[in-house]
């Protein structure tokens, strides 16, 4: 039903798509098909405005990231800069998607990975890269 209902709202062509916890109960292989479908969207001018516990779904489909808790402001930034920061994270309950989990104990340890590293790609890039210095 969820992919139907994205579906006959895409048809419209929208500029702007509010969309309300949009991977909720989807199996692995459809959510990431939604996804892949939605940064393609955002990639060609599509406004994506998102509201969702999943937070590999907001580093996948957001640059700007709005925290909000209780109907309070909590952190409105970079997505890339709230997810480096663990007291906003905290002050919200939520952990970083798990490419940052990673990334950041690496960088804390002394890896020269770059700061920022939230999507899974990111960090594949970033370890592949220091194993192409190292040969």
């Amino acid at each position: 039903r969820r992919k139907t209902a994205i579906a006959s709202i895409l048809a419209l062509a929208p500029q702007i798509l509010l969309l309300d916890e949009p991977t909720a109960g989807m199996d692995p292989i459809s959510r990431r098909e939604l996804t892949d479908h939605l940064i393609d969207l955002r990639n060609s001018g599509v406004t994506l405005v998102l509201s969702t516990h999943q937070m590999d779904d907001v580093a996948q489909l957001t640059e700007q990231a709005t925290l909000l808790d209780q109907g309070h402001l909590l952190s409105s930034d970079l997505t890339s800069h709230i997810f480096s920061n663990e007291t906003i994270l905290s002050a919200a309950s939520l952990e970083a998607p798990p490419a940052a989990q990673v990334a950041h104990p690496l960088i804390q340890s002394g890896w020269p990975l770059p700061s920022g590293i939230i999507q899974p790609q990111q960090l594949k890039t970033a370890l592949a890269q220091l194993h192409t210095k190292e040969l």
